[in-house]
């Protein structure tokens, strides 16, 4: 770096001297009260306050705040709306000498306490002390020794460290800004600036004082109205705003709402980071635009620079009057250039410090090589650079602290909120910018896992198939299919695929021979339909009391009474079952109801002591985790066609959290047969058709020792597509085994080509040809060889097939890969807890959080990803779910539905263009939202008017007509057991 650079960067662009203002605010402000007395200084809902009356209210508060012991460094708390009264009290706090600490009386009592506990103000203004009479008390102002050194006001910002700090700006450094800023951006008498910000953002403080110093009037918005943007844009028309300051956010909103509404006014943007496609709109309708930039520490604008329309990134300038600043290296030295480096301000403008934290004023407030003795600068932690031009822009954040709407935002604030949630176990918030110009911030927490109980996941579907049951009664034993329903369009699946299914489910028994059979889950018969008459005893239990019922008197009809024994009782209790009684206990279609993995692992550990030795245990129709995010894309996929990837990914994964039936991966098993010494058959499930029950299902059989079953575990392997390809291939490679097991491994399952093709989950482990694991079957029984298929131990696109000459009893059928950082299991009892969790969030940081600070969006994650040392993967975090953009609820039942949605389903926010499927409902929520329904609302709904809605907004009209609701189902007190 030259001498000259070295001299630019240090003295050329700092030389910014101005006159030092001679007069305070307060002085300022009476002056105009005494020049322009009659001339508006305060308009807020059609009323008007002149500058003689502002000033005369403003001096007689003052001197009752006097006669309470108010004085100089006195800190004085203002908790008022948005109104005159506002106004009036902090100039009155100003005018006794002493310095307003602003408290938003909206913001949650929690840190509204903390600030006053912070503070410990003297004393309060709040709306019952401005509404007192306070005539007796002079018009003038009071006499108070007050310097330009004594603190003007106490400004809370967002804190590292879980809670606000406050910052303390003295009365010089607020009559600097405000003087310099004038001369910048001049007022005049017939300028009126809409004041938007709430008084706990510095900014504010500008729109409230710098008209009242110019003679120009201020128009106060209503603080309802800053999420209204038709009623922003019609009061500035309404009052002839000429002037108006506001974030890039709050500007980008006005001009969706209205494109043209900046036309011929003098803009101020400031509070983040100006998108140029931003700018660029503003240029070109106003009269003048202004970029400024500053932390409240430089109380609120330390640069500007005016905005040119085409321009590019626009640059937020040089240093406003008696203001310096500097773009140093880590050694405090400059940086030449266009080179980053952060950003040093120093100069009148600087605040005092942290009230009552000197250790942090001492690590902020550094001492300035630049200037003279006893000079500070203040670390902004802002990255920045001077571009050619010799104009500063802006590049960003050096720590975690950001901006969004104009405020400052410390995520390490909000994750400390979160985190004292008891049903949260870790938390991290982000600022996101999914789509352009668009940041937001984003919550992501890990559920704390003990949120609910199985006992309430079993009671549900209990609810659920009590109610499926009794809609169906008129079912003939071994027919009741109409329940089953593709995942994928809703649709009954074909009688035909179903009844392939149950005769699959049926052979798998049957080639065990069994003779005293238990069959866990015997719902309404259609195992039991096809294997009582073959059997000595068949026992069934069921959580259904209603569904035993029916088939009891079925199995009596079909004579089967004698060998038919049921019991209502769920998976879980075995105690009127015999031990050691039964050789075959069958689970088919029952584990995806279970809430967990424990509760599974004491299902099967109950089930293997009422085997005799060498019994085994039939589970049939496990879903698959592994595949469970193939499924769900695929589902998605059909459900909402116009999502984009990064929407598609993030509905997956949330829905994946958020599923509500428990699946398996083969691995588990596979696990827990060795833990237990049982040997275990997993396969995949036969069938011709491709549907969902063939693509993610699978079958498990436990066999209890002594076992007579072949082990294949360590049988030779052969890779697909490397050893061996082609079905010509795979026959040379059987005739060479001869009468010997062999494997072959890695085979691209036809069944999910397409699907893993359309998910996005990177590459499939497997190469050769796709082939259909029926049809291999097939394949190998035309040329006299028995095909074992089951999955792939490496990659969930695949599976692998052992070859043996004859059919045989084996176990060893699913070899598992490498380790894998996926859950085994999914957890439905936490998922119902999990879907509860953001509505439940979001209600818990309003009472703590300003809004400002509650995230955009709740995102529950079974996990934080991390990085290789151990930390938290900021950059990994999903993208939230964002397909709730729609309408708002218009009525009762719009808005009843979209709460219960979104509790229910896991959102912060349904619309009511929103479809139940697309959401990721299934029939077991269907049943929790119909109960909410008929209670809310008092009318009757069903599964069917959910499902064919669609929308929010197709079933609120169904409602509309719908009948009063009927009386709840009752639930039998006991249960009790009968043949």
């Amino acid at each position: 770096m030259t001498s000259a650079e070295r001299d630019w960067l240090i003295h050329t662009v700092n030389d910014t001297a101005e006159p030092v203002p001679e007069l305070d605010l307060v002085t300022s402000v009476t002056q105009q009260a005494r020049a322009t007395p009659d001339a508006a200084a305060v308009i807020w809902d059609g009323r008007t306050l002149s500058y003689r009356e502002l000033v005369e209210r403003a001096n007689r508060l003052a001197h009752w705040l006097v006669e309470r012991g108010v004085r100089p460094e006195s800190l004085v708390a203002v908790r008022l709306p948005r109104s005159p009264d506002l106004v009036v009290a902090l100039l009155a706090v100003l005018s006794a000498g002493a310095a307003y600490v602003p408290v938003d009386p909206d913001h949650p009592r929690s840190r509204v306490d903390h600030i006053l506990s912070d503070a410990r103000p003297a004393y309060e203004l709040d709306t019952a002390t401005l509404a007192a009479d306070h005539s007796r008390y002079p018009a003038s102002a009071p006499e108070r020794p007050v310097s330009q050194a004594n603190t003007a006001y106490v400004l809370y910002t967002s804190g590292s460290t879980g809670a606000p700090k406050g910052v303390a700006v003295s009365r010089g450094a607020l009559s600097n800004l405000l003087a310099t800023m004038g001369r910048r951006f001049p007022l005049s008498s017939t300028d009126r600036l809409l004041a938007v910000t709430t008084v706990m953002f510095d900014i504010a403080a500008l729109e409230l004082f710098l008209p009242l110093v110019c003679g120009a009037a201020v128009v106060l918005m209503d603080v309802d109205a800053h999420a209204h943007p038709a009623a922003v844009t019609t009061l500035l028309r309404k009052e002839k705003v000429t002037v108006v300051q506001a974030t890039p956010a709050f500007w980008q909103m006005l001009l969706i709402h209205e494109p043209h509404c900046a036309t011929g006014l003098r803009v101020l943007v400031g509070g983040e980071a100006l998108p140029t496609r931003l700018a660029d709109a503003l240029a070109k309708q106003a009269a003048e635009v202004v970029n400024v930039y500053g932390p409240t520490e430089a109380t609120i604008w330390a640069t500007a620079a005016p905005v040119v329309l085409g321009q590019g990134v626009p640059p937020i300038g040089t240093p406003i009057g008696n203001t310096q600043v500097y773009v140093l290296d880590a050694t405090l030295h400059p940086v030449p250039r266009g080179a980053d480096g952060e950003l040093y301000l120093a100069g009148d403008g600087l605040a005092r410090g942290y009230l009552e934290q000197p250790a942090l004023t001492a690590q902020r407030f550094v001492a300035c090589p630049f200037g003279a003795p006893g000079t500070r600068m203040y670390r902004t932690g802002d990255v920045s650079r001077w571009n050619e031009s010799g104009l500063l822009e802006y590049v960003g954040r050096a720590d975690r602290q950001v901006k969004i709407d104009g405020f400052r935002i410390e995520p390490g604030e909000v994750e400390h909120v979160l985190a004292g949630h008891p049903g949260v176990a870790q938390a991290v918030v982000v600022v996101r910018e999914d789509q352009p110009d668009r940041k937001r911030l984003v919550g992501y927490v890990v559920p704390e896992p003990d949120l609910t109980t199985a006992d309430t996941h079993v009671d549900e579907w209990r609810d659920v198939y009590d109610q499926n049951y009794a809609e169906s009664a008129d079912m003939a034993l071994g027919t009741d299919f109409p329940r089953w329903t593709s995942s994928y369009d809703g649709a009954p699946i074909p009688l035909a695929q179903m009844e392939q299914w149950r005769d699959g489910a049926v052979a798998q028994v049957r080639r065990f021979a069994p003779r005293r059979v238990l069959e866990i889950g015997v719902g309404s018969g259609l195992l039991l339909a096809e294997l009582a008459r073959d059997v000595e005893e068949y026992w069934g239990t069921d959580l259904s009391a209603t569904v035993l019922d029916r088939l009891r008197t079925q199995v009596e009809h079909a004579g089967y009474g004698e060998r038919v024994r049921l019991h209502a009782r769920p998976a879980d209790d075995v105690s009127a079952l015999p031990r050691g009684w039964f050789d075959t206990i069958v689970l088919n279609s029952v584990v995806q109801y279970f809430p967990n993995a424990a509760y599974l692992d004491r299902v099967l550990r109950q089930a293997v002591e009422l085997l005799v030795p060498g019994g085994r245990i039939v589970i049939g129709d496990v879903r698959n985790a592994a595949t469970l995010p193939l499924l769900l894309t695929a589902t998605r996929r059909a459900t909402a066609p116009h999502a984009t990837p990064e929407q598609l990914r993030a509905g997956v994964d949330r829905a994946v959290l958020l599923e509500r039936e428990l699946v398996v991966d083969p691995g588990w098993f596979a696990g827990w047969a060795r833990t237990h010494d049982l040997g275990v058959d997993i396969r995949l499930k036969a069938g011709q058709a491709h549907n969902e029950l063939t693509r993610h299902r699978y079958e498990v059989v436990l066999h209890k020792q002594p076992a007579e079953a072949l082990d294949l575990t360590n049988v030779p392997a052969f890779r697909w597509g490397q050893q061996v390809s082609g079905l010509a291939g795979l026959r040379r490679l059987t005739e060479f085994a001869g009468a010997s097991p062999v494997r072959v491994t890695g085979i691209p399952n036809a069944r999910l080509t397409e699907e893993f093709a359309a998910s996005g989950m990177g590459p499939s482990a497997v190469s050769g040809e796709p082939l259909d694991p029926d049809e291999l079957v097939g394949w190998a029984r035309r040329h006299d060889r028995d095909a074992v298929v089951t999955w792939s131990g490496e990659t969930p696109a695949g599976f692998d097939a052992v070859f043996l000459p004859e059919p045989r009893t084996v176990v060893g059928t699913f070899v598992p890969g490498g380790s894998t950082s996926r859950p085994l299991t999914g957890n439905p009892a936490m998922a119902q807890a999990i879907a509860a969790l953001p509505a439940a969030l979001r209600r818990y940081l309003r009472e703590r959080l300003p809004d400002y600070l509650v995230p955009a969006e709740l995102v529950p994650v079974a996990s934080l990803p991390i990085t290789p040392n151990g930390k938290v993967d900021r950059a990994a975090l999903p993208a939230p779910d964002r397909t709730s953009d729609g309408r708002a609820p218009r009525d009762r039942n719009e808005e009843v539905l979209c709460e219960i949605y979104a509790e229910l389903l896991g959102r912060d926010r349904v619309s009511i263009d929103d479809d139940y499927a697309a959401l990721g409902g299934d029939s077991l929520t269907a049943h929790r939202l119909i109960n909410r329904v008929r209670t809310v609302l008092g009318v009757e709904m069903t599964v069917h008017d959910l499902f064919d809605g669609h929308t929010v907004e197709e079933v609120a009209r169904s409602l509309a007509g719908a009948r009063p609701a009927r009386p709840a189902l009752r639930r039998r007190a006991t249960f009790g057991g009968s043949r």
